[in-house]
């Protein structure tokens, strides 16, 4: 469920990156390119978050 969810979560991103490089193009607002930039941080920084979460798992996940 919770890989669904992010799937989901990364084409939504996807799309609104989309739709505001576009309003970007149309209208040269610098407030929507900072909003671009704002979204691709927040983006980089759960997926350094998911990495960090999947060593966490590697390293408590007992070995046989």
């Amino acid at each position: 469920m919770l890989r669904t969810f992010k799937s989901f979560y990364r084409k939504v991103e996807s799309e609104v990156l989309d739709l505001s490089w576009k309003v970007f193009e149309k209208t040269g607002n610098v407030d929507t390119y900072l909003l671009i930039k704002e979204i691709e941080r927040a983006s980089d920084q759960q997926s350094q978050m998911e990495d960090l979460e999947l060593v966490i798992e590697e390293q408590d996940s007992p070995t046989h």
